[in-house]
């Protein structure tokens, strides 16, 4: 996504949208790819690997019971 996001904003597009479901079979990873897509569309520019780092740190002890 990230990359596609950041040859839109590259080109002008000023709207984008987007969604995930968190309670669908299937969705594995639903609140990290949230994050994810919330930071990308926020900033284009953004690095997308720093940006799961920072979410594993700062949420990942939540959703694996180590609060």
């Amino acid at each position: 996504m990230g990359p596609n996001v950041k040859f839109l904003a590259d080109r002008g597009l000023h709207g984008y949208f987007t969604e995930g479901s968190s309670y669908a079979p299937g969705s594995d990873l639903a609140k990290l790819k949230s994050y994810l897509m919330a930071k990308q569309l926020w900033n284009p520019d953004r690095n997308a690997t720093h940006t799961i780092a920072e979410f594993l740190v700062g949420c990942g002890p939540l959703f694996i019971g180590e609060q």
